[in-house]
């Protein structure tokens, strides 16, 4: 034991004398207690921004910008692009002054300029690296989706990982099956090209497949939804072909033999745009599966599907036929080289030198177009060999409308009359001529919805962005009331 003598202790009583008289002072009492609060925002330009681009082969890229304003004046924002998994990147520099907003990104190339407008439209140019277009920012504002499930839905749901270890690949799942004794009958959600979580969450907060689930498993049935294999992947080389998803598909199956309530011998596959298609290889493999649901899935021949989906976004944003015509004959030139060439070195080096001579007979407005864009970059040969080869070579190798045709399990293409993603125009024709071939095979058109099926009038992202329905009832009733006839026993 220490032995404290009379002087230290007193010495101690001093300075703790000393340190108790400062707190005091220093603390102000209850009158003079000063009440701090979090900075001020703005609430014009404070929230988020979305916009629709064009990116290479005509394909839809959205684009949210997360901003934050103080009322002081410093701003803060950052920037996404899902389908190019890059979540809420942080832009170098940020400026607000009025009603006007710069924001960029050095490490990417990325820069807005733009005004306010109607406290709900944020307008101006977007750069991307060399190349610049006019756009225009939607504010989202917060939606309540009505057909949500609340906390306690009802029903039982487990989450579990599944491992591909033969195509390299572990994702999570979701199964939910009713809170009853029983086997039940499995539907299985497949998501269309792009990088989707389970839910296929969409910028806007829609999501679709959570919905469905929902809906689906009140009535009766076990339900699968899984992220996709690459959904937290930044490499675009990542991005799985149509054969991926289908061996994901299969493992997915595979793994849930383990559940004792689910009736794996009892199954329906439902694939979104190409999910459909993906479902339909899985049904070349698997001859007991019961059905397939092809929901707005592409059964014209892949050229013309791309083509026709330029054509349709060119229209939806007003860009001269002109523009279009030239992007198309660009994309013809990419399919004819990879179709023609076994081997993805010399198809690099043929659409190098092709698009090298297209760039030196190209207008100043054509060297903007999105598709010459990634050639103006000395790290275009990464990009032809990681983006253009490996997906393009497996959707023509498949050719949607011959594998169609050959599979034999019974098939319900649910399309969309609204679609501008895959254009119901030309998409309804082939699937009607499928089913002249195959008598099972169901053709139903839901009038008045988009892609996703959400229900709209104008059918614009504005519109269908705010929509309290995520998926249009007399789309869900059609599906329910088939998938009953393919799972009575």
């Amino acid at each position: 034991m220490f032995h404290v003598t009379a002087h230290q202790q007193l010495t101690f009583m001093k300075k703790l004398l000393v340190v108790l008289t400062l707190v005091l002072t220093l603390t102000p009492s209850r009158a003079q207690v000063q009440t701090f609060s979090a900075p001020g925002v703005d609430t014009v330009l404070t929230g988020q921004w979305t916009a629709t681009v064009m990116g290479s082969l005509g394909q839809f890229i959205r684009v949210v910008l997360d901003v934050t304003r103080y009322t002081d004046g410093p701003c803060d924002a950052y920037f996404s692009i899902p389908l190019r998994g890059r979540i809420q990147n942080r832009f170098s520099s940020v400026s607000c002054d009025g009603a006007t907003f710069m924001a960029a990104s050095d490490t990417l190339g990325f820069r807005f300029e733009g005004t306010i407008r109607d406290e709900s439209v944020l307008e101006g140019t977007w750069t991307d690296n060399r190349t610049s277009a006019w756009v225009q920012f939607r504010k989202l504002r917060p939606v309540q989706r009505t057909q949500e499930p609340g906390p306690n839905p009802g029903y039982a749901i487990h989450h579990f990982d599944v491992v591909n270890r033969d195509g390299g690949a572990r994702f999570g799942a979701t199964l939910t099956a009713p809170d009853t004794t029983g086997r039940w009958p499995l539907i299985v959600f497949i998501s269309d090209r792009g990088r989707h979580d389970r839910n296929a969450s969409e910028e806007s907060g829609h999501k679709p497949f959570l919905v469905l689930a929902h809906m689906v498993t009140t009535q009766g049935f076990a339900t699968v939804r899984f992220d996709d294999r690459h959904l937290n992947l930044t490499d675009d080389a990542q991005e799985p072909t149509t054969t991926d998803v289908a061996d994901d598909v299969l493992h997915v199956i595979k793994r849930l033999t383990r559940f004792p309530w689910v009736d794996t011998s009892n199954i329906i596959l439902i694939g979104h745009g190409e999910g459909g298609i993906a479902a339909s290889l899985v049904g070349t493999l698997r001859p007991d599966v019961r059905g397939i649901v092809c929901a707005a899935t592409p059964a014209a021949d892949g050229e013309d599907v791309l083509l026709s989906q330029i054509r349709a976004f060119d229209k939806l944003m007003r860009i001269h036929d002109s523009t279009t015509t030239f992007t198309q004959s660009i994309v013809r030139a990419w399919l004819d080289i990879i179709e023609s060439d076994p081997d993805d070195a010399g198809v690099t080096i043929r659409i190098g030198a092709y698009m090298d001579s297209v760039m030196q007979k190209a207008s100043p407005a054509e060297l903007n177009n999105p598709v010459i864009t990634p050639f103006r970059r000395t790290s275009w040969p990464t990009y032809v060999r990681s983006v253009l080869i490996p997906w393009l070579r497996s959707y023509d190798n498949l050719e949607p409308e011959d594998l169609l045709k050959i599979c034999r399990i019974p098939t319900l293409a649910l399309l969309a009359a609204q679609d501008r993603f895959v254009p119901c125009e030309i998409n309804e024709t082939a699937w009607k001529t499928i089913a002249e071939s195959r008598s099972n095979v169901t053709v139903i058109t839901i009038p008045n919805v988009d892609h996703r099926f959400r229900p709209c009038t104008t059918c614009l992202p504005e519109e269908t962005e705010m929509a309290a329905e995520t998926v249009a009832p007399t789309a869900i009733d059609s599906l329910l009331l088939w998938i009953r006839q393919r799972t009575a026993n």
